[in-house]
């Protein structure tokens, strides 16, 4: 099974949620070049320079694992999609039969996500 762990659209995700550059961001980290292909997912950080950006961002390691996990299943992905779609046609009675399926610690960390 090939599994690619790619952090770099939610690094890029929270960076842009925190109004900071790309130059702030790797400043002393790594190269303009390298965040640049990071957040595209081109390559991926090694784990001292994850650490040293999740740091900078103020955000747990583990927050951007869970988010990038939890970004690759097809259940929450299809799941989310019709969520997005219900929501935005205000039917919100799909949407609390869409919440149904989701079973109380799977939703406990969905609220973590933006939806």
């Amino acid at each position: 099974m090939n599994i690619r762990f790619e952090v770099g659209h939610v690094i890029k995700r929270i960076r842009m949620e925190m109004a900071c550059s790309q130059e702030e961001l790797c400043d002393g980290i790594c190269s303009i070049n390298s965040i640049a292909r990071i957040e595209s997912n081109k390559i991926s950080p090694s784990f001292e320079i994850l650490l040293a950006l999740v740091d900078r961002l103020g955000v747990s390691i583990e927050k951007i694992i869970a988010e990038v996990s939890l970004g690759q299943n097809r259940l929450y992905i299809q799941q989310r999609v019709a969520m997005e779609h219900h929501a935005e046609s205000n039917n919100f009675v799909a949407v609390k039969e869409d919440l149904k399926l989701i079973d109380e610690p799977n939703y406990e960390n969905l609220s973590n996500y933006e939806l």
